[in-house]
């Protein structure tokens, strides 16, 4: 029996935000690659993100069906199901923009105090991939598959921090929520990159989905691990651990979360995509 076998997620890898010490978390981020802080976030705050979230898919619906999104938004943001405040000015109804809000979600209290002890306090975020998204019933082709966030980022070396946040109860059960592989990696696990054969991708994600056999060859017998996420819960993330969409067709109600993706300052690279912005935890917007 290996080390991995013995771990019980949901009683090691999980626990109540009053009860946990950030040197916690981050043993646990080195160990297992991953951990849940339940009720963690205030709910209004994330309610406001939501209320403005539906707002901006109303309007991507809309232009969508005129035919009025460019070909970039189509692609990147109606095709993949993602809002992207840190492109777009998407204000919420407390007048503050959304970028805002989700940062000073993140600089707050136990979630700053795990970046600090994770990644230090020179901190950048990968405005790339912080975003919003959805996946509900029928989007049968938005589930993204076996992935580490360090491979799509392009990162080689260092930490990659996410804290993957449900604007939704129940991601996990009634909508697709994640599922985790709780195990510690060192280095990028090789992709099929079948989406690049010909130019275009034969489904969506697939550029740097894990392979079956190889997933199998870097997990062992690790057991994948699909928490139950509500509002106010925050499922942190390292960048190596391999995840994907915890998609059932079984589930009923469509899924809304924010990402916050991040790392040290140091372990930024020339060829990794997308534009950056330092983390000030130490100021929050007023």
């Amino acid at each position: 029996m290996t080390e991995h076998s013995c771990i019980n997620p949901d009683r090691d890898l999980s626990a109540a935000a009053e009860d946990v010490d950030p040197r916690r978390v981050a043993a646990a981020l080195q160990r297992s690659g991953c951990f849940v802080l339940r009720r963690v976030l205030p709910i209004a705050a994330l309610e406001r993100i939501l209320e403005r979230a539906l707002e901006g898919y109303a309007a991507l619906e809309a232009s969508h069906a005129t035919g009025t999104l460019t070909p970039e938004m189509e692609r990147r943001c109606y095709g993949y199901g993602i809002l992207r405040p840190f492109e777009e000015d998407l204000v919420c109804s407390d007048l503050r923009p959304m970028r805002d809000s989700m940062q000073d979600l993140v600089r707050r209290g136990l979630l700053a105090d795990i970046v600090r002890g994770y990644l230090g306090s020179d901190v950048t975020l990968l405005l790339e991939a912080c975003h919003v998204r959805r996946q509900g019933p029928g989007q049968v082709g938005r589930p993204v598959p076996p992935h580490q966030d360090a491979s799509v980022m392009r990162m080689r070396s260092g930490r990659l921090l996410n804290f993957w946040v449900p604007l939704v109860h129940g991601a996990g059960r009634e909508a697709p929520g994640l599922a985790v592989y709780p195990k510690s990696l060192a280095t990028t696990i090789r992709c099929t990159n079948a989406g690049t054969r010909g130019g275009l991708q034969e489904r969506m994600y697939s550029n740097f989905e894990i392979d079956s056999e190889t997933l199998r060859q870097a997990v062992g017998d690790t057991p994948l691990w699909t928490p139950v996420l509500n509002m106010g819960d925050v499922l942190c993330l390292d960048g190596w651990s391999i995840h994907r969409t915890a998609f059932e067709t079984g589930m009923t109600r469509q899924r809304y979360d924010f990402e916050m993706r991040f790392c040290r300052t140091t372990d930024l690279q020339p060829h990794m995509p997308g534009e950056t912005r330092q983390l000030r935890l130490d100021e929050c917007a007023a």
